[in-house]
């Protein structure tokens, strides 16, 4: 065989095998942190707040730019179709005399000695027919009541609110995750129940058409266990479409297209957490991010406040210019030069309107500080509820776990007497019912906790999911 045939083949081997592996580790369950992972990774709304940050940012440093010098540059070209021009007069010849005062001069100081010559009409241009000039500046601002640096901390106030707005959606958004995974799960748990109700009513069925054929018991029975099968058997429909639809949602969520095949690690269990109510509401005082949006946005109307103030000042600046031209007219030539000047604008009176503009701004710092105390009631309010609901969800479990064993045992006896022909089909079906129920209670009342568990966690501004 050829050598290089051969090592192709096993090359092609290998990467036959590393494929397969892959393709295999990529079917594997996928966690809930993986799940929250790529959802802040791909959430249009978190795509979104990104780019609300990098804007804040750009704006940020475009109030930075305010404190430098601004510098300007002007420039023209000119060119004349039809150079303009004036005409000056003809002049006749002009005498010069001797200086009377010069002995040197001779005896007859009257007598001329010679003549400036006559001069013609003539026309004169009074610009180059091709002009252009330059014109240069550097401005600095040197005061302006505090405008340019309150706007900058204002701009920087910007860049830390839409950071924690991310913050505080990547929350919600792996809240939104772990509701998503959970019903999921219960989905896929309540299709257990179902397909288990159906195996039950059929080996019911069947032995009650064992009764019938002999005679032991009349078709009414019989028909009774059918039409409840045939009730199972939509439910068992139900409970597999209602995966799919969970499915989907958790897909969605996840910014993927919807048909994506969802495997996800079973992880719906009961896991009990210690909880102090007031420690509860401390911490979510301390670290929940609305309350740090609503102090920032506080900080910034202050500085919008002092920016409003600024009008009450004089602004300052110092200019410096630089010029030059050449070709603007005849006699110019070649005309350069620079100036320095410091000015100052002080618009002193305006009938109060500054003055109530800064009152309309110090009106909204207090309606924020008010909005700022009403969110943090709220915010121990919501802490207490989502104690309360996983309280009760946790009480829920206990009861239905119990209720599960007692119609389990509830549906044997039941069965048992009615194959001894002690007991009647109609008790044999409302033990199923009651059992079907209780399982379906159970994993309701699991799902239930967790999820609230998960928003206590969101309540107090902590990750949403901690791994057992």
């Amino acid at each position: 065989m050829n050598p290089r045939l051969a090592l192709a083949s096993i090359a092609a081997c290998l990467l036959g095998v590393m494929v397969w592996t892959h393709g295999a580790e990529s079917q594997g369950a996928l966690t809930l942190e993986e799940a929250i992972g790529i959802a802040l990774e791909n959430n249009y709304a978190i795509l979104t707040s990104q780019e609300a940050v990098a804007e804040a940012e750009h704006r940020r440093r475009s109030a930075f730019a305010d404190f430098l010098p601004k510098l300007k540059v002007e420039s023209a070209f000119t060119s004349l179709s039809e150079v303009p021009s004036t005409t000056q007069s003809a002049t006749p010849a002009i005498p010069v005399f001797m200086n009377p005062g010069n002995p040197w001069l001779g005896p007859n100081p009257l007598q001329p000695i010679g003549f400036i010559p006559p001069r013609p009409e003539v026309s004169v241009d009074i610009a180059h027919r091709d002009s252009w000039t330059a014109r240069g500046s550097a401005t600095q601002p040197l005061f302006t009541g505090g405008a340019l640096l309150n706007r900058y901390r204002a701009a920087q106030i910007g860049v830390e609110s839409t950071q924690t707005t991310l913050a505080r959606l990547k929350q919600d958004i792996s809240l939104q995750v772990v509701q998503a995974y959970f019903n999921v799960l219960n989905s896929m748990e309540l299709k257990k129940v179902a397909d288990q109700a159906v195996k039950l009513l059929e080996n019911q069925r069947d032995v009650s058409q064992e009764f019938f054929n002999v005679g032991m018991i009349p078709k009414n029975d019989l028909l009774r266990t059918e039409v409840q099968l045939a009730q199972r058997i939509r439910e068992q429909t139900n409970a597999a479409n209602a995966i799919e639809a969970a499915k989907a949602q958790f897909n969605l969520i996840l910014q993927r297209p919807i048909q994506t095949a969802v495997e996800l690690e079973d992880i719906l269990s009961y896991e009990p957490i210690s909880f102090d109510l007031e420690e509860g509401i401390r911490q979510a005082h301390e670290r929940r991010l609305e309350l740090k949006e609503a102090s920032l946005k506080v900080a910034s109307d202050e500085r919008v406040a002092k920016v409003v103030a600024s009008a009450f000042y004089p602004q300052i600046q110092l200019t410096f210019n630089a010029f030059k031209s050449e070709g603007t007219s005849a006699s110019a030539g070649l005309t350069e030069g620079w100036s320095v000047v410091a000015g100052a604008t002080w618009t002193f009176w305006e009938w109060g309107k500054t003055r109530e503009d800064v009152a309309a701004a110090k009106n909204q710092v207090r309606r924020d500080q008010y909005a700022l105390a009403l969110l943090k009631d709220q915010i121990a309010v919501e802490v207490k509820n989502a104690f309360l609901v996983l309280t009760a969800a946790e009480k829920n479990i206990v009861t239905a776990r119990k209720a599960v064993e007692q119609a389990q045992e509830a549906f044997r006896m039941n069965q048992e007497r009615y194959k001894e022909q002690v007991g009647t089909i109609t008790e044999v079906l409302d033990a199923q019912t009651q059992l079907t129920q209780a399982q379906t209670d159970y994993y309701n009342a699991l799902s239930n906790y967790n999820v609230a568990k998960a928003a206590l966690y969101r309540a107090m501004g902590l990750p949403v999911y901690k791994s057992p």
